[in-house]
Parts: structure tokens; sequence; C-alpha cells
């Protein structure tokens, strides 16, 4: 029994080198990784002032991966089309009730 249970599927995008070209430059390759069972939470906001008229409002997002997803350095996260990067270190969540919990990764728009 999972203590929460999204309905998000990300994809998490993973380069790997896989070899070396002429030079002795490293060759990536990319895998890809869907996880299903994902959580979306937001977990903030700070508004700045861009202009008199309107304010930039910039919106903190954690995922809340299954237990056991493995997260490495590195990775990005495909979230409903759009591609994010770790903002902090991922960490396992650990709720107080003894039910198995799950992987939580903070996240900011990535490129």
């Amino acid at each position: 029994m999972s203590f929460f249970r999204g309905n998000e599927t990300v994809v998490i995008k993973r380069r790997a080198s896989v070899s070396e070209d002429d030079y002795g430059n490293d060759v990536f390759t990319t895998t890809n990784i869907t996880v299903k069972g994902c959580f979306l939470g937001f977990s903030g906001n700070t508004e700045e002032i861009v202009d008199p008229v309107r304010d930039a409002v910039d919106y903190k997002v954690t995922i809340y991966f299954p237990r056991k997803t493995v997260i490495e350095d590195g990775d990005v996260f495909v979230v409903r089309g759009s591609e994010f990067v770790k903002d902090g270190a991922a960490k396992v969540w650990e709720n107080p009730f003894n039910l198995p919990s799950g992987v939580v990764v903070p996240i900011v728009t990535g490129k």
C-alpha cells in the first residue's frame, strides 16, 4: 500500500556515455524512463515586479515519485510536455505513518 497515489506520468530523460569518437570525446545516448503514479505539488511561489502593470510569478513544483524510483544527477523530467531539471537534491520522503513512501524531487523549468 502506498500513502499517496498520483495519476501523473513523468518521463525521466537520462543521458549516458556509450563510447568515444575519433577525437576522444564522449558520445552520449539518451534513455527515456516512463514513471507512472507520480504526484505533482506546488510548494510555493515568488513574485517579482517586472513592470508597474504586471508581476511575474515563479511557482516551485515538486514531483513525488513512487518509492524505489532512482534519480540521478543530470536527469531531465518531462511533465505534461515540458522539460524540467532538479532544483536541489532528490530525497526519500519519510512519512509519519509508517507506510511506504516515495522519492521527492524539487524541479524548475529547464533550458
